[in-house]
This record gives structure tokens, sequence and C-alpha cells, in this order.
């Protein structure tokens, strides 16, 4: 039997393993990423590099998933 922590996308700033994908926009992902990676980044990274502008801004994270629109719930 498969384990279910075995799922899931690698993060390449942590190594940590990751099942939900943030979708960000263009303009942010390009102050986020790393330079020289591929980028491929979980939630808590994500929002460490957000953290380390040291600025307060709003980000809306309120559009539910991707199965929620599937499902006529949005």
């Amino acid at each position: 039997m498969s384990d279910p922590r075995d799922k899931g996308c690698l993060c390449q700033g942590c190594g940590r393993r990751y099942r939900v994908d943030l979708r960000l926009s263009d303009e942010l992902w390009k102050r986020i990423q790393y330079p020289d990676w591929p980028n491929l980044l979980c939630g808590i990274c994500i929002m460490e590099r957000i953290e380390d502008f040291r600025e307060f801004d709003y980000y809306d994270l309120d559009h539910g998933s991707a199965k929620d629109a599937a499902s006529g719930l949005l």
C-alpha cells in the first residue's frame, strides 16, 4: 500500500512534499522565485519568500480549488 506522504511535488526550497498548488500572478512569482532554480515551491516557502519583502501587502487566496470550481462550489 502506498504512503500518501509520498504523493505530491517535492519543494525545491525546503525539500518537503506538498499536495496543494498555489496559483500566483506572474508579477508576484517573478519577485519570489529563486533565479537559477526550476522553482517548485510549497506554500510555506512561498509565504516565507513573501514575508522576506518586509512590507505589508494583501494577497487574495479566496478563489477556492480547481476541484471546487469543477464541482460548482464556486
